[in-house]
């Protein structure tokens, strides 16, 4: 068994990633906003002592993990953001087979 591979990047594939996790991080911020807004809407329906405690509470467990989620896709489509196109991935291949080139095997 070989401990040797190759690793290929195709920059289609970098570019199609980026686009899907822009609309990825749209839907989660659209998630985020109508859980929030849905969330809003029932407590002004409990509008008691006890509804005010479930509303710190239920925030904490419902809208919490959707928040750190959308932060998460964020980070992840500026990334991709920033290693698509010149200035990260395609420099070093353009510098690499500049090297290879120039090297003479005489």
């Amino acid at each position: 068994m070989s401990l040797t591979y190759d690793m290929l990047i195709n920059q289609e594939d970098l570019v199609q990633a980026q686009a899907d996790m822009l609309e990825l991080l749209r839907r989660a911020e659209a998630l985020k906003t109508k859980l929030n807004d849905m969330y809003d809407s029932l407590n002004d329906a409990l509008d008691t002592p006890t509804g005010k405690e479930m509303k710190l509470e239920g925030k904490y467990a419902i809208l919490e993990p959707v928040e750190n989620l959308v932060v998460v896709l964020r980070q992840v489509y500026l990334t991709l953001v920033k290693v698509n196109g010149r200035g990260f991935y395609e420099d070093v291949f353009i510098e690499f087979e500049e090297l290879n080139n120039s090297i003479n095997f005489n």
